[in-house]
């Protein structure tokens, strides 16, 4: 059954691969379009949002408490339930209103790092195939991984079961249990690793921007020295920290 459906599985991606190529391309050049746009209008965007709101709220607010309410009598429980309906959405206004005021620094810095990581962005544009490189090695490395932990549950001796002497059951003795255990280990330290690396080589990239951006290569090519350093310098830290995080 779960090969049929595999099968079936792979023939739809061979069929449709046309399909889903332009759709992967349109959705990068929709993504580099929205990058253009907060550069230049995340002020615009985040504002514009935000004020859209207000008027969404008081056109509600105004259209069911005078518009909708009057339409029904006093002793109708529905002029009840709208006027209650008005009230919570005036309440909400407020609301929105008080953490506006309250926030409004913060709303400025979040426009800021908009602007700021689009202005990243724009000069490492490649930083948007990393994650997608990374989830290839990932599938690669569970393929590899499930493909060996078979082999290593098939090390046994075949056994009929108590209840169900017809259907057999693979017995292991305490060295397969252990490589087993220690698998699923390997299993969580690598994709961990993987991350890890990911994160470190964007991090870097960010870092090495941030100073660059104002000389004169304009904070272009950082990804590649991230990667540099991951390589060179860092490989042996990230793994170790990655081991931690499987084993914890």
């Amino acid at each position: 059954m779960l090969g049929n459906k595999g099968t079936t599985y792979f023939y739809d991606i061979a069929t449709t691969w046309k399909v889903l190529l332009v759709g992967g391309i349109i959705t990068i050049v929709i993504t580099y379009v929205y990058v253009f746009l907060i550069r230049y209008f995340a002020g615009v965007v985040v504002w514009g949002a935000i004020a859209l709101t207000f008027v969404l709220l008081i056109a509600s607010f105004f259209y069911s408490y005078f518009y909708v309410r009057p339409q029904y009598p006093i002793e109708d429980p529905t002029h009840k339930y709208v006027t209650n309906a008005s009230y919570v959405i005036l309440g909400i206004l407020g609301l929105l209103a008080l953490t506006l005021c309250c926030c409004i620094n913060a709303l400025r810095l979040g426009v800021a790092v908009f602007k700021t990581t689009s202005n990243y962005v724009a000069a490492n544009p490649e930083v948007f195939f990393l994650p997608t490189f990374s989830t290839i090695i990932c599938f690669l490395w569970y393929a590899l991984w499930l493909s060996a932990a078979i082999f290593i549950f098939s090390v046994g001796t075949p056994t009929p079961r108590e209840n169900y002497p017809f259907i057999t059951e693979i017995m292991w003795d305490e060295n397969v249990r252990y490589i087993l255990l220690y698998f699923v280990l390997c299993l969580l330290w690598i994709n961990a690793f993987i991350i890890g690396g990911v994160q470190f080589i964007i991090g870097a990239s960010t870092c090495i921007w941030y100073f660059t951006v104002k000389t004169d290569t304009k904070g272009k090519g950082t990804l590649k020295t991230g990667a540099y350093w991951f390589f060179r310098f860092h490989w042996a830290s990230i793994a170790l920290g990655a081991l931690i995080i499987a084993i914890c």
